[in-house]
């Protein structure tokens, strides 16, 4: 789908990816005409053209990286409408299903949490060097099986940046 193809293409610019034409931008300015030439942002591009980047770039690549990130966008396309579909579900809970006690609250209220889209939901950790569970389930499935969440506590206050050993992330 067109999306996939856009983050596919946003990835390969991260990447650094080459056609014989050049990186994304040049490959634009010699391969269409017009205002669309100077439209940086693979989204606003139509398929054909981002399809045929993708293609010239997988042609010149030596190391199969194109090709392997490829494979990944389409299935992370996949996981992404499975999690879409869980996500519903999960937002479908009956009220006297919602846990009151124990750990699976603290999940419940940190997704509830106004910035939990924007700051969480959309980390890019399809991109190689994220880690992220094998088995995504919601709430909702794992309390179903009797299964307790896995959860991980940083104190962000004892963090030190690479860039300033004395600024906190947060």
């Amino acid at each position: 789908d067109k999306e996939c193809l856009g983050r596919l293409v946003k990835d390969l610019v991260k990447l650094g990816a080459t056609t014989s034409k050049g990186e994304f931008k040049d490959w634009l300015k010699s391969s269409l005409t017009g205002a669309k030439r100077t439209w940086h942002d693979p989204v606003r591009h139509d398929w054909e053209t981002l399809s045929q980047f993708v293609l010239e770039a997988i042609a010149g690549d030596k190391t199969d990286t194109i090709e392997q990130q490829a494979r990944f966008q389409l299935g992370y396309s996949q996981w992404q409408t499975r999690k879409g579909e869980w996500v519903k579900w999960q937002k479908d809970q009956p009220r006297d299903e919602v846990p009151k006690r124990g750990p699976w609250t603290l999940v419940a209220r940190t997704e509830r949490h106004p910035s939990f889209a924007e700051q969480y939901a959309s980390l890019p950790s399809h991109l190689p060097g994220w880690r992220r569970s094998e088995k995504q389930r919601p709430p909702r499935w794992c309390i179903g099986k009797n299964l307790d969440p896995v959860m991980v506590g940083l104190d962000c206050e004892m963090c030190e940046t690479d860039v300033d050993q004395r600024a906190l992330v947060g």
